[in-house]
């Protein structure tokens, strides 16, 4: 393993070596199709312009081969959408017969585990000499002995995977390639065929044995992140998580990059500048994101060739959000409706939707651009100039595009100014003038700040500093305008940047800092163009969470931040897969996020770290996550240490920094400053009870404790995680455990923070009612509760429903007692028993059983008192003379 491990390392490097003589001679671009630049602004494609090579003679026709026609006969099959589940199964035989297969078989083993990729114990032996404790968040290891053993003892079940798949080729060996790739999607979507992951994945593996570059590059994919395709199963799983083979899938990226396959070259230059299990070079991973940039750059110039990537973070608000956006037509129609009536901006919405998509009319957007210009929109007359300087849907024609463009620019539009100086730039419509040109570039900037073309103007800016077009000549505010321009999406100023800080042309900074700026540049530029992430937000808002899971991790496998922590959160909140193994999994993708600079990431790690998710529990650990989160000001990570310092977990108990921490997390957000208040509020009580515990008996400290201790977990509970739960990072305040022995599991030494138990063992039934009822179960069930949404909102009705009930069940007994009371003083003087007897024969129920009881024996007093005052008047009465 090591020897493999080395050369794959070598030879990745190798290239570099070989090729420095080609980024020393980049030079940055500049608009050399200064028509096409121009046509792609304000959302313009290119249609209708002329092709930039002229007719050729059309080669003769060459015959196909009968696996070709084979294929082409599948394929029109496959097209029909009228085609039966018969003719399917045909196209299917065809694509048997063309890529040269004679059948297909499944040799089910007696035993079939999940694959651990062969790991010998030889192999396992020479990897643990590589293993060291991490120093730092995000160093790759390799496989060791306790995780061969952490697999083999979680395994849960067994399943088919492309291991006990048979092909049987006619010719020994794959026949015609694209027969082949098309199987593949056949058997992935069960197109005409059971769908069964495992024969797809057997294929994707024959075709990279054959020397395909996307194959190799795919099946290097799956043994990065340690991904395998199964047979359908009673679990319905797609495929399930083992142990990583990245010896494996370094070989097969440096073949497949080293073949010019676009994603293996990204997925190496990630690796190689981060160091992930080669060498860190960061010249090495400026050699392979070059050329992909490059490529980026000539798909740009195609409409609609680049996909729309969204900053589309899955936490548990955008998962549970509604995703009942209207749609395009819908949008149309009813911006068509207001249009239609007369409105400004209604029309000019319309004319930018027909100006985008697939069903694009120009002719028709320029007629909703002129009533929206003649309403005065200045949006619309700028767009208006566009249209007639490419003559889209119009004639070419630069004297009104000029006087389009001189209408909103004087009203200050930056759309307006942009053209003024794009044709003072080229000589198009008005003379040669560099200088005003600058001048017009510069308003624009000024004025646009909200303007989507703004990447344009800074673009064109950094262009002319570069060349002393109307400007002195000054590489730092070129590189300076150039970094703006790329941070509001254009694309040559992406690359141009990355060029100049190669050749330490960008500024003052030289050596592996310009380096690491220029690759940074190259990689967000290589990314833009490939639709892993696209698809994965369309299947996860469409309820497909595994592919939505695939394609996340094939973002993050390349390098992608924002592919990296979706796929983790995934991984941790349950979506798409749950195994053994996603704990572990979604730690190295939260580490990974958390190395390109996403701190949210860091939260998630420091709570992985903190319940033991994935990796052993280890509190230290875990505070070393929230302190690096902490300095980017989260609200979660500052709670969380406030928390840790209060308790002494895994940090130093200390109440001031706690307090300190616990005041940042309340003036941070306004969602934090209950869950935080309700802490300090905490801390003053747990200040407080310290100072009086020494003095109280035994017995009731081990009761105050217990209910000190109920208290602020429950709150914790309820509060915490309801308002610390923004962000990227949406796990929540963890309910921290707090027995005694959860320290010690952590590795914390020395952290004894409250014991429940006082010390005694529960025997005996009532023993085992007591620690069934006890303070510690309590805390462990509030403690796996889940902190989504659902569950915060059962806890908050729950607590609000006893509230009710023992409001209700109070106004009831004061009601009785007033109407008793009512009664009694309403009673006549010589009526008073009868009154009292009334009062006494009320019914007696559940509520007022006590109340009655007290009117009862009131009554028997009262009849007491009146008898004594009644007898001496009867006594007197009696010895009264009957007269005279």
């Amino acid at each position: 393993m090591r020897q493999i491990y080395t050369v794959t390392a070598l030879l990745a490097t190798l290239p570099f070596l070989l090729l420095i003589p080609q980024i020393r001679a980049l030079d940055p671009l500049v608009p050399e199709d200064s028509a096409a630049i121009f046509a792609s602004l304000e959302g313009i494609d290119e249609d209708g312009l002329p092709a930039a090579v002229g007719p050729t003679a059309a080669p003769s026709p060459v015959p196909l081969s009968k696996a070709e026609r084979l294929l082409e006969k599948a394929h029109e099959i496959r097209r029909n959408p009228n085609a039966s589940e018969k003719d399917l199964k045909r196209a299917v035989d065809f694509l048997y017969a063309s890529a040269g297969i004679e059948h297909l078989s499944i040799e089910k083993r007696s035993t079939i585990t999940r694959s651990k990729n062969n790991i010998t114990a030889a192999a396992v032996e020479i990897d643990d000499d590589f293993v060291k404790e991490e120093e730092e968040e995000g160093q790759e290891k390799l496989p060791t002995a306790d995780d061969n053993k952490e697999y083999a003892d979680s395994d849960t079940g067994t399943f088919i995977t492309a291991a006990d798949v048979k092909i049987h080729w006619r010719n020994a060996t794959i026949q015609y390639p694209p027969a082949a790739k098309e199987l593949i999607f056949v058997f992935r979507e069960g197109d005409g065929v059971p769908l069964n992951p495992a024969i797809a994945h057997r294929l994707l593996q024959e075709l990279a044995a054959h020397g395909d570059t996307e194959a190799q590059a795919d099946i290097a994919f799956y043994l990065s992140q340690g991904i395998e395709p199964v047979a359908p199963n009673p679990r319905g799983l797609l495929f399930t998580l083992v142990q990583p083979d990245l010896p494996a899938a370094l070989v097969y990226l440096y073949f497949a990059a080293k073949a010019g396959d676009p994603i293996a070259q990204m997925s190496l230059g990630y690796r190689f500048l981060y160091g992930l299990g080669v060498p860190k070079s960061c010249q090495t991973a400026a050699l392979y994101y070059v050329p992909v940039a490059e490529r980026v750059l000539e798909m740009a110039k195609l409409p609609d060739s680049l996909p729309q990537i969204k900053n589309f973070r899955l936490n548990h608000k955008t998962a549970t959000a509604s995703n009942s956006k209207p749609t395009v037509e819908q949008e149309f129609l009813h911006y068509q409706w207001f249009a239609d009536y007369g409105h400004a901006d209604a029309a000019r919405a319309v004319a930018h939707l027909l100006s985008h998509g697939a069903a694009r009319d120009h002719a028709a957007a320029v007629q909703y651009l002129r009533q929206a210009a003649q309403a005065g929109d200045v949006d619309a007359m700028a767009h208006l100039g566009h249209m007639h300087a490419n003559g889209l849907a119009v004639e070419q024609d630069n004297a009104t595009a000029w006087r389009w463009f001189w209408r909103a620019a004087e009203k200050g539009h930056a759309s307006g100014l942009f053209g003024l100086g794009y044709m003072h730039l080229t000589g198009q419509g008005a003379e040669v003038d560099h200088k005003q040109a600058f001048n017009y570039f510069k308003q624009a900037v000024e004025n646009g700040s909200q303007w989507s073309g703004l990447g344009d103007a800074l673009f064109f800016l950094g262009t002319m500093h570069m060349k002393g077009l109307g400007t002195p000549i000054d590489l730092g505010q070129a590189a300076a305008m150039y970094n703006a321009a790329s941070a509001a999406g254009n694309l040559l100023a992406s690359y141009n940047l990355g060029v100049l800080h190669l050749r330490g042309l960008a500024g003052e900074a030289k050596g592996p800092a310009s380096c690491r700026a220029a690759v940074m540049q190259l990689k967000r530029l290589s990314e833009r163009a490939w639709p892993a992430l696209p698809e994965a937000h369309e299947d996860f808002a469409a309820g497909d969470y595994e592919w939505a899971l695939l394609n996340y991790m094939k973002a993050a496998e390349w390098g992608s931040e924002l592919g990296q922590s979706n796929a983790a959160w995934m991984l941790s909140e349950g979506y798409g897969y749950e195994g053994p193994r996603s704990g572990s999994a979604a730690v190295a993708l939260f580490r990974r996020a958390a190395e390109q600079g996403n701190a949210a990431a860091l939260v998630r790690l420091g709570d992985s770290y903190w319940y033991g998710k994935g990796v052993p529990r280890d509190w230290t650990r875990a505070g070393r996550a929230y302190t690096a989160a902490a300095k980017h000001r989260l609200p979660q990570a500052l709670f969380n240490l406030g928390f840790m310092h209060q308790h002494g977990a895994g940090v130093a108990k200390d109440f001031h920094l706690a307090k300190r921490y616990y005041d940042r997390a309340a003036v941070s957000t306004e969602e934090a400053w209950l869950a935080a208040t309700l802490a300090l509020m905490g801390l003053q009580v747990q200040r407080w009870w310290e100072r009086v515990e020494p003095m109280l008996p035994m017995r009731w400290q081990r009761i105050g404790r217990s209910v000190f201790v109920g208290v602020q977990t429950v709150g914790t509970t309820i509060f915490g995680g309801s308002s610390l739960g923004g962000g990227n990072s949406t796990a929540g305040v963890p309910s921290m455990s707090l027995s005694s022995d959860a320290g010690a599991g952590a590795g914390v030494s020395g952290t004894k923070l409250i014991s429940v138990s006082g010390g005694r063992a529960a025997r005996g039934p009532f023993g085992r009612i007591r620690r069934l009822f006890s303070i510690s179960t309590i805390l462990s069930v509030l403690d796996g509760l889940d902190s989504s949404f659902d569950s915060q909102m059962a806890l908050w009705i729950m607590g609000l429903l006893a509230v009710v009930l023992w409001r209700r069940q109070t106004l009831r007994a004061r009601a009785l007692q007033r109407q008793q009371q009512h009664q009694w003083n309403a009673a006549p003087a010589g009526n008073g028993a009868a009154a009292v007897n009334d009062v006494a024969e009320l019914p007696v129920g559940v509520e007022n059983r006590e109340d009655n009881a007290a009117a009862a024996a009131a009554a028997a007093e009262a009849r007491r008192a009146r008898a004594v005052v009644e007898e001496p008047a009867q006594l007197q009465n009696d010895t009264v003379p009957q007269g005279d």
